[in-house]
């Protein structure tokens, strides 16, 4: 079977959300969706005792399992050269752990250029906004991109905004950028780079800006800077690039599973905490339903599940679905996971609590 590029070489969830979220009473066995490794990697150094990553789509599985044999096995630098944030050649590095890639995957990193600049960079959402990061750089020039990076408040938004549209260039690489066949080539259904048809080029713009930069700069973002620009500055490296590989204990298993048919798990032991990203973007509410019930049959007492959104969402109908499914929303604490996300992608954040945890 032909492997398919991932999507997501990084994740787009914000580990300090992870970390307050499961805190270390929730840290024992843990389950989270794989996507590109990124969750269950930083559980692992927040100090889970086993993760259990599971995706349906198989090249995000490899990406994982590549960046976690990279963390075990190479010395830090190597590791950094592994995921593009090196020195040295990601291929070089990669060749140190060849024999301990299933033998499947090893073609796929090795004859091709799938691993291109690093581990971090080779999905396709970080090839797309390595190709904007470029693009902007080269359309409003060193001083302009500078601003972009600090752009922080309203104010400072539109002002901004109204400068880059005086600029032809840049009237031409946003046009590129959002043109729905390049924006097909990476992924084609992704809602973040959506331009409706009831907005112009600058509503975008400005509506996007402000949702990622209203608060906080964008250089200060731990998903879009490093995307931007293609490296990380200290503040935003991921907890699992800061830890002494070593005195890691806890494991790591990637399974394929679609979350649908989670309960079909034959897991050795049951769960103190899901990380389950957006699934309630992509799962209708009765799947959703399903998967919470599933999810409650392999729970430990007091368990929590978090997910994501990136819509804002109205609460009333989707506490009673939580509830019927054997969950307990924790409005106050999901209210201060929101206000703690850095990345401006999410609209709504539920942390769940299991009802029936006597």
């Amino acid at each position: 079977m032909k492997m398919e590029r991932p999507v997501f070489s990084y994740a787009t969830e914000d580990y300090l959300v992870l970390r307050e979220a499961f805190g270390d009473g929730h840290l024992g066995r843990v389950l989270c969706i794989c996507s590109g490794g990124e969750t269950a990697l930083n559980l692992l150094s927040f100090g889970a005792r086993n993760v259990v990553a599971v995706d349906s789509h198989p090249g995000q599985l490899a990406l994982a399992r590549l960046k976690y044999e990279g963390m075990r096995r190479l010395p830090a630098a190597h590791f950094a050269d592994l995921l593009g944030i090196g020195e040295g050649s990601p291929l070089a590095s990669f060749n140190e752990i060849r024999s301990h890639i299933p033998e499947s995957e090893r073609d796929f990193w090795h004859t091709s250029s799938n691993l291109g600049k690093g581990a971090l960079w080779c999905g396709s959402l970080a090839r797309y906004f390595l190709i904007v990061g470029r693009c902007l750089r080269l359309a409003l020039g060193r001083v302009r991109f500078e601003r972009l990076l600090a752009l922080c408040g309203n104010k400072d938004i539109d002002n901004f905004v109204s400068d880059c549209f005086k600029l032809w260039r840049f009237k031409v690489v946003l046009a590129l950028l959002l043109n729905p066949k390049v924006l097909a080539w990476f992924y084609p259904d992704h809602g973040w780079r959506t331009l409706s048809h009831s907005e112009s080029p600058r509503q975008f713009c400005l509506r996007k800006l402000v949702e990622i930069a209203g608060h906080q700069p964008i250089g200060s973002n731990p998903v879009l800077g490093p995307m931007l620009t293609g490296s990380f500055i200290a503040a935003l490296r991921p907890p699992y690039l800061a830890v002494n590989h070593a005195d890691l204990s806890g494991s790591v298993e990637f399974l394929q599973y679609d979350l649908r048919e989670i309960g079909r798990l034959n897991a050795e032991g049951r769960f103190s905490a899901f990380s389950l990203c957006n699934v309630i973007d992509w799962l209708t509410e009765d799947e959703l339903h399903l998967v919470l019930c599933q999810v409650g049959n392999i729970a430990l007492p007091h368990a929590k599940v978090l997910i994501y959104s990136r819509y804002e969402r109205a609460t009333s109908s989707l506490v009673q679905l939580f509830e019927s499914a054997g969950w307990f929303l924790e409005k106050d604490e999901s209210a201060q996971l929101l206000a703690l996300d850095r990345t401006g992608y999410h609209k709504t954040i539920f942390l769940l609590t299991l009802k029936n945890g006597e």
